[in-house]
């Protein structure tokens, strides 16, 4: 199998976000929204272009905030988001449940 440069990688990534039917992010080590795709941006009500660049506790409500940042920075492995149901912020600031 050829070795696949960054660049056909980030285009793979792009076209697997824009595809799917199910919302999805990608943060980079330090926890800042790197790519997000449409359903995850209607989920929480941001647009789009305004995801990317903030830090993934913007979703987080806000009295686990500073859990959430120093639980990430213990470990920069990919990971799937929590399990089960857990408590997320939509940009209009209101707190609900997701199911992941």
């Amino acid at each position: 199998m050829a070795a696949m440069n960054s660049d056909h990688i980030d285009t793979r990534l792009d076209w697997l976000l824009a595809a799917a039917q199910d919302p999805m992010l990608v943060c980079d080590a330090n926890g800042v929204i790197v790519r997000a795709n449409p359903p995850l941006a209607a989920l929480f009500g941001w647009p789009l272009e305004e995801l990317i660049g903030e830090p993934v506790e913007i979703l987080v409500p806000a009295d686990v905030r500073r859990r959430h940042a120093v639980l990430r920075s213990h470990g920069s492995r990919a990971r799937a988001m929590g399990s089960g149901r857990f408590t997320a912020v939509d940009q209009a600031g209101k707190i609900g449940r997701a199911h992941v």
